[in-house]
């Protein structure tokens, strides 16, 4: 490799750290630094930064496509990024939290060290993500009360985002109170908070990971198909005609700040309106999840729900009765490892 060869790496390394800097962090710290005042006194990029550079640098420039798509990937290893939400990266984040948890565990086990201030040191997990944070609202709080006691657990019904579900069910109850068919249906107006569209923003999908991200899908598919389970959210679902011809009948629109405060609107509250081909109207409003907090799912419901999960991965019908009999009756469960041995694939 010759000189200039060599330089052209480096400057394609190092440029997009440079332009990280220049055009998107110049929000000012506790000590009056800006993000890229510290950049320049350290000298040094960040974990993320260096995970982009190099994946820019081994994917070569030429290979335009290709790179694009390994930065997309390399841009949420050091935390969750929306941005990828509807793409293969968006379960990663979740797998990686739990390798990554393990991991450091391990190294800690080893004798590894790190910073014992890391979460509220000048420089730490705190003061990156927000630029400050309320003490009191931490201290003395571990488990008083326990999350999961005080909030309870929430069991979605459908695979997909939190934020289009409860419509998704209001609609799916229309449907089946009145037999609605999809060519009955002239228009489905939807309106939300302003803020959800800021997740679901794929209003015309193509594949099955952006239609989790889709109100119009997950409407379309109730509609057409009176569910929306896992082997609904496919490319080949999400491109049929009927479905796509069903998202185009439907208007998707927000009401403010102003209108939600005034109203006494939730995050989750959500308007339907159905006009039908003969011109009755029908209309909804629903403001939680089934399977929330304050709708909980039945144990049937969430059985019901492990049985279709079970159906989509093929696992064998006696197994997945025998492991909802188990998980019904843990309390008298002596020996995990029954459960453990009927979850795991046959070899």
């Amino acid at each position: 490799m010759n000189d200039q060869v060599k330089l052209e790496k480096k400057w394609a390394a190092l440029e997009p750290w440079a332009e990280n800097f220049d055009s998107g962090m110049e929000r000012r710290g506790a000590d009056g630094y800006s993000w890229y005042d510290l950049s320049l006194l350290n000298a040094l990029p960040t974990e993320k930064d260096v995970a982009i550079i190099v994946t820019a640098w081994q994917g070569q420039l030429k290979w335009l496509e290709a790179t694009l798509r390994a930065i997309g990937i390399a841009g949420s290893e050091s935390a969750g990024v929306r941005e990828n939400f509807g793409t293969m990266v968006k379960p990663l984040h979740a797998g990686r939290a739990a390798e990554n948890a393990v991991f450091a565990a391990s190294l800690a086990e080893m004798g590894f060290t790190s910073a014992p201030t890391i979460l509220d040191g000048p420089r730490g997990y705190f003061m990156t993500g927000a630029g400050a944070y309320n003490a009191g609202e931490l201290i003395g709080k571990l488990g008083n009360p326990w999350n999961y006691v005080a909030r309870r657990v929430a069991i979605k019904p459908y695979p997909c985002g939190n934020l289009q579900q409860p419509a998704m069910d209001k609609l799916r109850e229309l449907v089946l109170a009145h037999d609605i068919k999809p060519d009955q249906v002239e228009r489905l107006a939807v309106k939300s908070h302003r803020l959800m569209p800021l997740n679901l923003t794929y209003h015309r999908p193509a594949t099955g990971l952006e239609g989790k991200f889709s109100m119009e899908f997950s409407l379309a598919s109730i509609l057409v198909l009176r569910r929306a389970g896992l082997a609904e959210y496919s490319d080949e679902i999400v491109n049929r005609g009927d479905i796509q011809q069903t998202i185009r009948k439907i208007d998707y629109t927000v009401f403010s700040d102003e209108e939600a405060a005034a109203q006494g609107y939730t995050l989750l509250t959500t308007f339907i309106d159905i006009t039908l081909q003969d011109g009755r109207k029908l209309s909804a409003r629903v403001d939680a999840a089934r399977g929330s907090a304050s709708m909980p799912m039945t144990e049937d419901e969430v059985a019901g729900k492990f049985r279709d999960c079970a159906a989509f991965a093929r696992w064998p019908k006696d197994r997945t009765e025998k492991i909802i009999e188990l998980v019904l009756n843990l309390e008298d469960l002596s020996d995990m490892r029954v459960l453990a041995g009927l979850l795991q694939k046959s070899s």
